[in-house]
């Protein structure tokens, strides 16, 4: 009795800690705007963390310019419980692809790619 104890322990706690990447969730919304006048990347994401800002949070940004990761950000608290922004200086032309990573550090990652337009159009966003 004592052996099926332990297996029933073991595949419970097994089971509980297999389950808790599955509360992780991505920004629930995550906009990317290049202003080429000013030459900044300004992101804005929608991501609800409840009041523990600090285990729950964005973690790390990342931002990749046609394939080339151009920045690796760690954040250690988000500005809101409900959403954060940032404004980054970023060099870019017309054409370029500029992906935005958005990871939570419970698991979730959200990801935004547009394309530098030309001065007179609107930007392509694609998820």
């Amino acid at each position: 009795m004592k052996i099926f104890n332990r297996i029933s322990f073991l595949a419970a706690f097994l089971l509980f800690c297999t389950a808790v990447p599955l509360f992780a969730h991505p920004p629930s919304d995550l906009r990317v705007n290049y202003d080429p006048a000013e030459g900044v990347l300004h992101i804005a994401m929608t991501h609800v963390t409840g009041s523990n800002m600090i285990r729950h949070h964005i973690r790390k940004i990342q931002i990749f310019k046609n394939d080339e990761m151009v920045l690796d950000s760690t954040i250690v608290q988000q500005t809101s419980a409900h959403s954060m922004t940032k404004s980054i200086p970023l060099s870019a032309v017309a054409g370029d692809t500029i992906r935005v990573k958005a990871i939570c550090s419970e698991g979730g990652i959200g990801e935004q790619t547009i394309v530098v337009p030309a001065a007179d159009t609107d930007q392509d966003t694609t998820k």
